[in-house]
């Protein structure tokens, strides 16, 4: 482990700090009708809400849910796993947003979400993400998540359950650009990001892959000193990632470069079509924070209470809000996705474009011309 991770570590437990958590506003909705219909889908290009049978996620602390609920440093080493806004299952819609919350609305048995905080009682089920990871490590999370469903037969059929697993992973990666520039290279981090796709394409039958695109993380120095953020949390920050939090303009243009070509390059591997060569499996890009745009209070001011108190990690209301945009992109086409992430309504499927866009289907749902097959 690194030497700063250490420092981080001895810091948290030195930290008195407190902030109070808050949450969303409650101008987010989710429709009541259901589309149902006794008919599953034979490919996935077919796929309903309703049809999803298990939820998994791989990638870093922000999948983790580290901090999320956090109210001193020492908190950010706890992972909140229940409210991650991909994989956790913890409480309700109304009061939590997250993707597989959003989908027991529309399948109350859908398995897989992770729950819970404690060591003891945590669940971590299909949530295979590990804090501090990076792209070099979502190989080894393909296998450890395909292992998991595997040997989880009393709960999940593993041949039969339609999937839909979320990956996310980056942020470390640009961290370490300074004192791993090859390891962090935009060549490393696509290279090894289609190694782990490309295990689960082999190995993981019935499955859509969400891949999200990295935020532009150069504005955590923004954050560091948004409404809500204190001198503790820049310390936090630059503690956990010093490269990005003290850049300089120059470093900063570099970090951007590097950020942009992880996006470029994630786009490209998807476009050639490697992974809709099968009826039961794709990946689809997810890019609502592409061009990310932070939060800001009525004054205009960045507000730095979407992320933990150490002005890093999601907190509960940047959990929410990136599990309602993530939903959201899923009922959008693909080449019309939105890319700014932001407080709005949940969308819901509709008689016409009932599915969850893919590459193959986004043309026909989009025209309303859905071939009954």
């Amino acid at each position: 482990m690194h030497r700063r991770f250490f420092l981080f570590v001895l810091y948290c437990i030195l930290s008195l700090l407190t902030i109070t958590s808050a949450t969303l506003g409650k101008n987010t909705t989710v429709a009541k009708t259901r589309y149902t219909s006794k008919k599953l889908p034979c490919k996935f290009h077919e796929l309903r809400p309703q049809d999803v049978d298990v939820v998994g996620a791989m990638g870093d602390s922000i999948t983790a849910g580290n901090g999320a609920e956090a109210t001193h440093m020492i908190g950010i080493l706890r992972e909140f796993r229940g409210l991650s806004w991909s994989a956790g299952g913890d409480n309700t819609l109304e009061t939590s947003i997250t993707l597989p919350n959003i989908l027991k609305k529309f399948n109350p048995q859908v398995k897989g979400y992770s729950t819970g905080t404690d060591l003891k009682t945590r669940d971590l089920w299909f949530n295979a993400a590990i804090a501090g990871a990076r792209s070099s490590e979502i190989p080894g999370q393909a296998w450890e998540l395909i292992g998991r469903m595997k040997n989880d037969s009393q709960r999940t059929n593993f041949e039969n359950d339609w999937k839909v697993v979320t990956i996310f992973i980056g942020i470390n990666d640009l961290c370490a650009l300074d004192r791993d520039p090859v390891g962090a290279s935009p060549e490393s981090y696509i290279k090894t990001l289609e190694e782990g796709l490309d295990i689960l394409h082999a190995e993981l039958p019935r499955t859509l892959v969400n891949l999200v695109e990295i935020w532009d993380i150069h504005l955590l120095q923004q954050v560091a000193h948004g409404y809500g953020s204190t001198r503790a949390c820049r310390l936090a920050q630059a503690a956990e990632c010093n490269y990005v939090s003290t850049a300089n303009d120059t470093e900063i243009e570099v970090i951007k470069a590097v950020n942009d070509e992880y996006q470029r390059l994630t786009e490209e591997l998807i476009a050639t079509g490697k992974y809709d060569t099968e009826n039961d499996f794709t990946v689809v890009i997810q890019p609502f924070i592409k061009d990310t745009v932070l939060p800001c209070t009525e004054n205009g001011e960045v507000d730095s209470t979407y992320f933990a108190v150490d002005c890093f990690h999601f907190s509960t209301k940047a959990q929410a809000l990136a599990g309602m945009n993530l939903w959201n992109n899923m009922l959008e086409p693909v080449g019309s996705k939105t890319t700014v992430w932001g407080i709005k309504d949940l969308k819901c499927p509709t008689k016409d474009n009932p599915y969850i866009y893919t590459n193959r289907n986004s043309n026909q749902q989009s025209s309303n011309a859905i071939i009954n097959r």
